[in-house]
């Protein structure tokens, strides 16, 4: 594979995960306390809207890195970092209870 076909590849999944993340993240808002959603598809909404950020940062980081861009690479490494330490953080508070949502 060319660097071509890896960074187109790598384009279609980053807005992939930007329309996930749009997606879920309306759904989640829409649907908070609704009883429309069936069982079992919030937590499946908010996963979807927390782990497709970390997808869009590390597209974003290896488009970066094939671009040879230091800078967005410094920017997005740094999101990245933001985002798992925030979703991760948020994932310990959804699964001991603590907040929005049902808990797993």
């Amino acid at each position: 594979m060319n660097t071509l076909d890896v960074a187109g590849t790598l384009s279609w999944i980053f807005l992939l995960g930007i329309f996930v993340k749009v997606v879920s993240t309306v759904v989640g808002v829409k649907h908070r306390a609704s009883p429309f959603l069936p069982p079992g598809m919030g937590d499946l909404v908010w996963w979807l809207s927390k782990l497709s950020a970390l997808l869009v940062c590390i597209c974003a980081f290896a488009l970066s890195w094939l671009g040879d861009d230091t800078g967005a690479m410094a920017i997005f490494g740094g999101l990245f970092l933001l985002a798992v330490s925030l979703v991760s953080l948020f994932a310990m508070k959804r699964i001991k209870g603590e907040g929005p949502g049902p808990s797993l």
